[in-house]
C-alpha cells in the first residue's frame, strides 16, 4: 500500500481528508494520473491521499481491502502531521476503485480486513463511489463488452485467476451486501452510476 498526499494551498489547522482510490479493473494502478483532477479538490480546502493498493497481479482478495483499511488507519494516526481532522475522513473511488473505498468504509470491524483490534480507527464519515461494482457473481447480467467470469476477467483475477460462477465459495466474501446487517450504522454512501449517450442521433431519443 502506498499513498501519495496532496495539501492544500492554505492548510488550516484541521481539513477534512478524501482518500482517493483509482479504478483500475482491480490491477496495479496509476495513481499519478489522477492528481491533476484531484489537486482541484485540495485547491477546495480538502487534504487528498491517493492511495494504490495491491493489484491482482501481486496479491487477491482481500489484499486490496487490507490495503484500504490500513490506509485509512494510517492517515488518522497522523491526522497532526498531516494537518487533518480525523473525524472527517472520506473514502471515494471509481470502478474497481470505487468498490474498494465501499468496502473499506462499510466493513468495520471485520477482522479478516483489519490488522488493528480497535475498529474506530477503521472508521470513515462517508463514502463516495463512482460506478463500482457491488457484486462480481452477477456482472453479466448487466450490458458489458467482455465476459465478467473468466478467469482472465478482472473479477476471475482477483479471486486468484478462477473462473467466477464455478467458485461461488471464493467470489461471496467479495460481496458487498454480506456484510451489510439491518441492525448496523454505516456511514453515508453516494453513489454515481449512469450510461454514457454519444452522437446526435442517440440524444434525440432521449
Amino acid at each position: 500500500m502506498y499513498l501519495q498526499i496532496l495539501q492544500p494551498v492554505d492548510v488550516k489547522e484541521k481539513n477534512p481528508l478524501i482518500i482517493f482510490i483509482p479504478g483500475s479493473a482491480f490491477h496495479r494502478q496509476n495513481v499519478r494520473a489522477r492528481v491533476p483532477q484531484l489537486a482541484l479538490l485540495a485547491a477546495k480546502g480538502f487534504c487528498v491521499a491517493l492511495l494504490e493498493y495491491t493489484g491482482s497481479e501481486d496479491g487477491v482478495f482481500p489484499a486490496l481491502i487490507q490495503d484500504a483499511k490500513e490506509g485509512i488507519r494510517y492517515m488518522r494516526m497522523h491526522s497532526e502531521e498531516y494537518h487533518i481532522d480525523p473525524e472527517a475522513i472520506f473514502t471515494m473511488g471509481d470502478s474497481s476503485g470505487g468498490y474498494t473505498a465501499m468496502m473499506a468504509g462499510l466493513t468495520t470491524g471485520e477482522e479478516r480486513f483489519e490488522i488493528c483490534k480497535d475498529a474506530n480507527v477503521y472508521k470513515v464519515k462517508g463514502i463516495i463511489d463512482f460506478y463500482g461494482p457491488t457484486d462480481i457473481t452477477t456482472m453479466n447480467k448487466e450490458p458489458s463488452s467482455q465476459n465478467h467470469s473468466e478467469p482472465n476477467s478482472p473479477e476471475g483475477l482477483l479471486i486468484g485467476q478462477k473462473e467466477v460462477l464455478e467458485n461461488l465459495e471464493l467470489a461471496e466474501p467479495t460481496i458487498i451486501k454480506n456484510y451489510i446487517d439491518k441492525d448496523k450504522e454505516y456511514p453515508p454512501l453516494l453513489m454515481f452510476h449512469g450510461v454514457i449517450i454519444t452522437g446526435i442521433e442517440n440524444l434525440t431519443k432521449v
